[in-house]
């Protein structure tokens, strides 16, 4: 009789643990969590995982994993369908970019234009139901997913593609919505200077992540004000800015797109911007008004940047 009730006992224990383990692998291999949006206001809405999928089709998207050189399959929702039912239809075109927060505070800002000529969509699970992982940089540790993972339809065969990792950013908890463009950093120099294209540069590739004078991204913080780019020489800089790792190993900032045409020249050029970041306060050439801008100004360097 005793036995036969220690028996039932253990047996509800294993039950028990194993049904936790299950609720465990279960949230590694399907997104269940509310998303969470905040407008231009910074009024917050919420949109449940449930009503997501009940709201919209989910498709298979295959893309491909530059860690592992591997073809990833998802199944995700057209993420620009999400933004439409959130903000309005169309609503959310008004703003200059779209700021991603995942759950360990990574913050990189997209601009707005990406979403519109590309095909973005969020991932809430593998389609082959395997856990929401995947590798990122090297093929030694697999990266949890969840909740969401953004991801873009692409020409993955086209093996010149050079994709920014930034825009790829996996464990989205929040999406919020920026309004206006980094018109402060608009450097005050004549087009086509190595200043001017490094601006160009520095927006595409290092602005979602940095701040500079306290506007851009949030992940990484400030690198102009706190006199951070002024401790490397600018080949040490150029260097950093190229393979980060090879400066600092312990960086987690990711290598300059190695694809892209006139690579060496567009990091020289982002080093003469920060050094002209570092000599020239924006506020301070505001109040001395060497030069004006117009609107015509900043929607043209603002069209160049979608070249």
């Amino acid at each position: 009789m005793h036995f036969g009730l220690r028996a039932v006992s253990t047996m509800h224990h294993l039950l028990g643990k194993l049904f936790i383990l299950v609720l465990c692998l279960n949230s590694s291999i399907w997104a269940t969590q509310d998303l969470v949006f905040y407008d231009f206001k910074g009024k917050k809405s919420v949109l449940s995982f449930k009503e997501m999928n009940r709201r919209f089709q989910s498709d298979v998207i295959e893309v491909m994993n530059p860690a592992s050189l591997t073809l990833e399959k998802y199944k995700a929702i057209s993420f620009r369908k999400i933004l439409n039912h959130v903000y309005g239809e169309d609503q959310w075109e008004k703003g200059f970019g779209i700021k991603t927060k995942s759950t360990y505070n990574y913050e990189p800002l997209i601009e707005v234009y990406k979403f519109q000529n590309r095909e973005p969509y969020l991932a809430y699970a593998k389609a082959d139901g395997t856990p929401f992982k995947s590798y990122f940089k090297d093929k030694k540790k697999l990266m949890n997913l969840a909740p969401y993972y953004l991801i873009w339809v692409e020409d993955y065969k086209n093996t010149n593609a050079a994709r920014r990792r930034h825009h790829w950013p996996y464990k989205v908890a929040s999406i919020s919505l920026e309004k206006d463009p980094p018109v402060k950093l608009i450097p005050h120099v004549k087009k086509g200077t190595s200043e001017y294209w490094g601006f160009k540069n520095y927006l595409k590739q290092c602005f979602m992540c940095h701040q500079a004078y306290g506007v851009g991204g949030k992940s990484e913080g400030e690198i102009i004000t706190n006199g951070l780019t002024k401790k490397f020489t600018d080949k040490k800089l150029a260097l950093y800015i190229g393979n980060p790792v090879s400066v600092n190993p312990k960086s987690k900032m990711p290598e300059f797109p190695l694809r892209i045409d006139l690579r060496v020249k567009r990091i020289k050029d982002i080093v003469a911007y920060l050094r002209y970041l570092e000599k020239n306060d924006p506020s301070k050439i505001a109040k001395q008004k060497k030069r004006k801008f117009n609107s015509k100004d900043i929607d043209q360097v603002l069209r160049e940047l979608k070249d």
